[in-house]
């Protein structure tokens, strides 16, 4: 037998019941809740490759009737079950409406859902397809963020996704790396888009760890088919860490502040091409070295290429790198990968070894083939490969790798220098 509590709700909520709430004051859609003005705010969000805004998503504001800003935390919080739904579909509908007066056709809406849309199993009694029609949306217009946060019980979130699936709608997975956040929401939820937490991209910009950590996390979203956006994006280094780390969509005061109907849309403009050349002026996935850093190192690599072509003795060549900073050690690999002699290490990093690691430290015989800075230099011999950052087995240190493939009188050798990463 239906809840009566339940039903009482969808009465309240039902979309023309909502939608009647919503009055136009000073030329603009609003809607009255309490003593509070609501209003809608709409904050861009940017493709990265195709450099333009594609969608925004809706935020609610509030003034009350003394004209003072109220806070979107105090709009929202507090609420009884059957009034927070109320509240939600009231904002989804001033959202929509408000975004389709003025959205192209190919423009995404991102709406928050709040939890009392699946604990009282609103989903089902068709609101979302009344709001389609009555706001002239197409559904593949919306995407329905869901907050990385528990919910009841009871309620099966990969049901109801598959319901907006069925309809044609997005379904994105908020706040991702905050709180909850597990890989193995990913997998069972099989989200449409994931939106990177704004703590994950601060901790990137203060830790060199995570930012090279983020790569991998954009990389492991994107082999489960989930755009990623990165969200709270403030400054142009933070821009270029998520760009580097090759996600897919961003949004943050850096791009663009959420904005009114009312407002003009974009208050600045971007420089892609700025962003651009920071991004082919860095070394690696997640670094952010600067190449020019690496000159002396590149001329030096090049030197010892041509010493090793000529001779085909390498030791004597490689020590004159140890006198550029950072590096690590040199050493050189056949056409298999094999690695035939020990490697050439610089005597200023003797006491860089851990000895825990002892048994790693002996490279002869060691095969590298699996390493991209191998297979690279062998598809592009004579041009010297810089790697991105890695973690080397031999030592634990984080290091860059710079590779060339050369001719000698003892056969073909990829010659390789390896240099501390944090060492620049």
């Amino acid at each position: 037998m239906p809840d009566p509590a339940i039903q009482q709700a969808h009465g309240a909520s039902t979309f023309r019941t909502v939608n009647a709430c919503l009055e136009y004051r000073a030329g603009r859609l609003t809607a009255p809740e309490g003593d509070v003005e609501l209003r809608t705010v709409l904050q861009p969000i940017f493709s990265v490759r195709h450099q333009r805004p594609v969608g925004c998503e809706a935020l609610i504001r509030g003034r009350d009737n003394k004209g003072r800003e109220v806070p979107a935390w105090k709009i929202l919080d507090g609420h009884t079950p059957d009034a927070e739904l109320r509240l939600d579909r009231l904002c989804a509908v001033l959202h929509a409406r408000n975004f389709s007066a003025i959205a192209a056709d190919r423009n995404w809406l991102f709406l928050n859902l709040s939890a009392a849309e699946f604990n009282l199993e609103a989903w089902a009694d068709g609101f979302f397809v009344e709001l389609l029609q009555g706001c002239n949306l197409a559904p593949y217009q919306i995407v329905v963020e869901i907050l990385e946060s528990p919910v009841a019980e009871r309620i099966d979130l990969v049901e109801v996704i598959a319901y907006f699936r069925e309809l044609g709608v997005l379904v994105a997975l908020d706040d991702f790396g905050a709180g909850h956040s597990n890989f193995e929401r990913i997998w069972r939820l099989k989200p449409d888009i994931v939106k990177l937490d704004r703590s994950l991209i601060v901790l990137a910009d203060r830790d060199r760890a995570m930012r090279r950590s983020l790569p991998s996390i954009v990389d492991i979203l994107h082999q489960n088919r989930c755009l990623v956006v990165a969200e709270g994006i403030e400054t142009e280094r933070q821009a270029l860490n998520v760009m580097d780390a090759g996600v897919d969509l961003v949004q943050g005061f850096f791009f663009a502040h959420p904005f009114e109907i009312s407002e003009q849309f974009l208050k600045r403009r971007i420089n892609w091409a700025s962003l651009q050349d920071g991004l082919q002026d860095t070394v690696g996935s997640g670094t952010l070295m600067v190449r020019g850093q690496l000159i002396s190192h590149l001329a030096r690599m090049y030197e010892l290429a041509g010493y090793y072509q000529r001779e085909g003795h390498f030791r004597d060549a490689a020590e004159r790198l140890f006198e550029l900073p950072g590096v690590i050690r040199c050493y050189a690999i056949d056409e298999t990968g094999r690695q035939r002699d020990e490697n050439v290490n610089s005597p200023r990093m003797s006491n860089h070894h851990d000895r825990r690691l002892a048994p790693l430290a002996s490279a002869e015989g060691a095969s590298w083939y699996t390493r991209p800075y191998f297979r690279r230099a062998k598809q592009y011999p004579g041009e010297i490969q810089i790697s991105h950052e890695y973690l080397s087995c031999a030592d634990a240190s984080m290091c860059i790798t710079l590779s060339v493939l050369v001719d000698s009188p003892n056969g073909p050798k990829v010659l390789c220098c390896d240099v501390l990463a944090d060492a620049n």
